[in-house]
């Protein structure tokens, strides 16, 4: 996969100092940086689907290609590799954030899949403005909003569903979020006792979700009706109280 990817000579600098840039691209939200890690930035994915996937690896090429990098928030990824904050070092010398240009550009959206990925609130922003310009990924029906009442279709997939959340209740050790009368058949979010420690972390009762509308993203699994399962709060973004 990699010796299909360009490579890339090291940025020209007036020193020997260490520097850290990408050797080769290898998707839309993935490097092979020149120190040998592979870095997946943290907090985003592009798209899967080969057009879009294409374009997505093309924008973050142009963005960095010849450019040094400064790392932050570093971690490892659950499927091995360096996940981080990207700032571009452009060649006047000023900082680009990676992940926001990104976002901004329509091709990738915000992944966060523990909750503590670094810069969440800004990363939403960037992909919220791409969403009101339908740039990218927005303007194809595959990303669109679900309304809730039609999450069924997307059973087994990652998707975006949308609507207002009719009641909160606990049962047993987890909460559920209705959005609908029938919990048999609408759609739900539930939230397992261990994870409401991340949402108490965060000074959120998920019992105050019950009349607001919420955008939730995961993936759908079937549950008497279809499902997201929260692990965190970043997974759910208020869009307005009823």
């Amino acid at each position: 996969m990699l010796l299909n990817t360009p490579v890339y000579a090291a940025p020209v600098k007036p020193d020997d100092a260490p520097v850290t840039f990408a050797a080769n691209i290898i998707s839309g939200d993935e490097m092979l940086l020149n120190d040998g890690r592979v870095l997946r930035l943290e907090g985003i994915k592009a798209p899967r689907q080969k057009e879009m996937a294409d374009k997505a690896k093309k924008i973050l090429k142009d963005t960095v290609e010849g450019r040094t990098f400064i790392l932050s928030h570093v971690g490892m990824s659950r499927y091995g590799g360096t996940t981080a904050q990207v700032d571009v070092i452009e060649q006047d010398g000023s900082k680009k954030w990676l992940q926001g240009e990104l976002l901004k550009s329509g091709f990738s959206f915000v992944y966060p899949p523990t909750g503590k990925e670094d810069r969440i609130p800004d990363m939403y922003k960037a992909e919220d403005s791409a969403r009101k310009l339908k740039l990218g990924i927005w303007a194809d029906y595959a990303y669109a909003d679900i309304d809730s009442h039609d999450a069924a279709r997307k059973y087994g997939r990652y998707a975006f569903v949308t609507g207002t959340i009719t009641d909160a209740k606990r049962v047993k050790d987890k909460v559920y979020l209705d959005f609908g009368d029938d919990w048999r058949k609408d759609f739900g979010i539930s939230i397992a006792a261990h994870d409401l420690k991340d949402f108490r972390a965060a000074d959120i009762d998920p019992m105050d979700y019950k009349g607001k509308t919420v955008r939730i993203r995961g993936w759908i699994k079937r549950d008497y009706g279809p499902m997201i399962t929260a692990t965190h709060p970043a997974q759910i973004q208020i869009l307005k109280d009823k």
